[in-house]
């Protein structure tokens, strides 16, 4: 099985591969899974819609609600657009600390490849990181050519 990856670390603070969307403009709060991580005073939440919530003990409610979008010369895929979304968690411990891992993998959008997103949060300090990779696996038919850098 071949691998493409696309991968773009930015500071959760930041987020900007994501589609900013406020608690009012999105109209509605879709159904939490429980499936969040902690660390510092910072929290990621992601919901059964495919989208996640930023939030800090500091302030009250969603610092940034979004969904992950990755735009690729095929066109652009949102997190949303996905119909399925599971998740796992891990501690983990890199150069800038120890903290925990929540993977979001959204699969089963037909032809096309699986956004894949890793949010890291650190136990001490007050931010984390974000990485999205699209996963291309050869045993399904896909329009997207796997590269690699």
């Amino acid at each position: 099985m071949k691998t493409a990856r696309l991968i773009i670390t930015l500071p959760l603070m930041l987020a900007l591969q994501t589609t900013l969307l406020s608690s009012a403009a999105h109209g509605k709060t879709a159904p939490a899974l429980p499936n969040s991580i902690h660390g510092g005073n910072l929290a990621v939440q992601v919901f059964i819609d495919g989208s996640y919530a930023l939030r800090s003990t500091a302030i009250q409610g969603d610092v940034l609600r979004g969904e992950v979008e990755v735009d690729t010369a095929a066109g652009t895929l949102k997190s949303s657009l996905y119909p399925r979304h599971t998740t796992s968690f891990a501690p983990f411990t890199d150069e800038l600390g120890s903290g925990n891992l929540l993977t979001v993998t959204h699969t089963g959008l037909s032809g096309t490849p699986d956004l894949i997103c890793d949010f890291r949060v650190y136990d001490n300090q007050p931010w984390g990181t974000f990485v999205s990779k699209l996963t291309i696996q050869r045993s399904r038919p896909s329009r997207f050519t796997p590269f690699e850098y």
